[in-house]
């Protein structure tokens, strides 16, 4: 695992367990207690590849989240049961903070005044209050709550729900939860920019998971390797990149976030669903969602009627893989 500070100027790299002289206990991943060995993170500068520090933390850390005003680094220590937080000032471990068994995912909201926590050892979510640091058990959302991903205005957070096969949607002010069913074994998540799809990985089901947030469906699904574990989207390209554990990296190209980011695009798409769709809902939420995407210097005039074919534009229907060796593009399941 590993999280970036300063603008990506630093990454911080979490070190699974010590082994060597001096650590004879190290933790593992069933193991649960105070008594292994602690390990450590690495300060790395991004432009030279340099350590240039190493702090303490407990035993096995596993998830790194720094928060937004770049002050505090939390770290989710598996096998100790707590959470480190490392002052990014001083670069050293200010507080541990007992969590409950095996700790995993953490988000931390936009303000940097809250911290959720996954605790997948006794099903709760966790908050922690980063001005006092008082923890408290938030909610129970569902067996195995594993990764968390937050919207950036604060108001939802995604849990995916390793050992219940699903995903869970939090509102935070009211705690109303709802839930997706995977067949599988749904792992680390990540949303786009604006929050309008989430990407999720299906460890045991070997598939890329996009869900639509406004209406909370499942809108493509894409075959990957064997064992797909880790995720992240680049804002810049529209690609998804997943990492396996049988050994690969694939990248994969959302094209209809990318035509929904071109001049017209998010018009010429609203006006396709507005034609064939008015009687849905369902979809007039989606074309809410779609329309708060659209980059202020790139909307065109809507005040007289747009049609598809006035825009020129040709709607992307799906997420085409973009790069895996020998193989070309295919289309997703829509």
């Amino acid at each position: 695992e590993c999280a970036f500070s300063d603008e990506g100027k630093y990454a911080w790299v979490s070190n699974y367990n010590m082994s060597g002289t001096g650590f004879t206990n190290p933790g593992c991943d069933s193991c649960r207690g105070k008594n292994y060995d602690g390990s450590f993170i690495y300060k790395i500068n991004t432009s030279n590849l340099e350590v240039e520090n190493i702090v303490a933390a407990g035993s096995v850390p596993k998830y790194l989240c720094v928060s937004p005003d770049n002050k505090y680094l939390l770290v989710s220590n598996w096998s100790s049961g707590d959470v480190s937080v490392i002052d990014l000032e001083t670069e050293k471990e200010i507080k541990k903070i007992a969590i409950g068994p095996h700790p995993r995912g953490i988000v931390i909201d936009s303000k940097s005044e809250n911290a959720y926590v996954g605790v997948m050892g006794n099903n709760w979510l966790a908050k922690i209050n980063l001005k006092t640091f008082e923890k408290e058990n938030f909610l129970a959302p569902g067996k195995g709550p594993r990764h968390l991903c937050i919207s950036p205005d604060d108001k939802w957070l995604y849990v995916s729900l390793n050992s219940e096969h699903a995903i869970a949607k939090i509102d935070l002010a009211t705690k109303e939860t709802k839930k997706l069913k995977v067949k599988g074994m749904p792992r680390s998540m990540v949303l786009d920019e604006n929050a309008n799809a989430l990407y999720c990985v299906n460890y045991s089901g070997a598939q890329l998971l996009k869900i639509d947030c406004g209406n909370f469906c499942f809108t493509d699904t894409m075959k990957t390797h064997s064992n797909p574990i880790g995720i992240t989207y680049d804002n810049s390209t529209n690609e998804v990149w997943v990492a396996c554990y049988s050994g690969s990296l694939m990248v994969f190209e959302d094209t209809l976030q990318k035509f929904m980011k071109s001049e017209g695009g998010a018009l010429a798409y609203l006006s396709e669903l507005t034609n064939n769709t008015l009687e849905s809902l369902d979809k007039l939420n989606v074309m809410d969602n779609i329309a708060g995407s659209v980059p202020a210097n790139k909307k065109t005039d809507n005040t007289k009627p747009v049609t598809v074919s006035e825009v020129k534009k040709e709607v992307p229907e799906t997420i085409v893989k973009k790069t895996e060796p020998k193989a070309e593009k295919e289309k997703a399941i829509v």
